[in-house]
This record gives C-alpha cells, structure tokens and sequence, in this order.
C-alpha cells in the first residue's frame, strides 16, 4: 500500500499555450480518454491543464526516479467527473486525485484513495 500524496499546479496561461501549439499532437503522450477529455471539454486548454498537473501529481505520489516521456504517458488517469480523476497503478495502489482552480492556474493533488474517504 502506498501513502504518499502528489500536487502539482499549472498556470493556465501557459497550459493555452501548450495546448494551441500541441493539439494535433495531443495522442502522443495521452490516451484515448484524456484526450477525449480534453477535446470536449467548453475550455480545452483548462482541461488540458487537469489532465497535466493530474499526471504529474500521480508522478510525485509514487516517489519513483524520472521516467522520461514514455513513463509519463504509462499513467493513464480517468476523468471520474469535473473536480476527480482516478488512477490505478496495481490492485494495491489506486490513487484520488482531486482540483482546485481558479482563473489562473489549477491544483491537482494526488492522494492515496484509502485516505480520502
């Protein structure tokens, strides 16, 4: 069982950006249901931004050493609703992660899912 949390934030600037320059190329590095989060989403670059900071506090959480672009597209996060996604790294290790926004930036953090309840 793993307890460590994850947070991660991501201005949203810079995620409009990101996500004007890199839309065609969005598959890449996220699966099928990210992207299809993003892409339906009012504010794509904000959704964007959740999926990002979601992955990178899921990163920080399992306290593993760098694993290059390859390793950052093996965590697969799902959009459970609007303000919670999930992640399942084994049958011991599953993961909340939980926002906060505003209209600069959004907070991801990433908590074990046998502590958030």
């Amino acid at each position: 069982m793993h307890d460590s949390i994850g947070v991660d934030i991501i201005e949203l600037k810079k995620a409009e950006r990101f996500y004007k320059t890199h839309r065609e190329k969005l598959g890449e590095f996220l699966s099928l249901k990210e992207k299809k989060f993003v892409e339906r989403g009012k504010t794509p670059h904000e959704a964007l931004a959740m999926v990002l900071s979601a992955k990178e506090a899921v990163f920080k959480a399992l306290d593993r050493p760098w694993m290059g672009p390859e390793g950052f597209r093996k965590i697969k996060v799902q959009p459970v609703h609007s303000k919670m996604f999930s992640f399942q790294f084994s049958k011991k290790t599953q993961m909340e992660i939980y926002f906060t926004k505003n209209s600069k930036r959004v907070v991801a953090f990433c908590v074990p899912a046998h502590l958030a309840h």
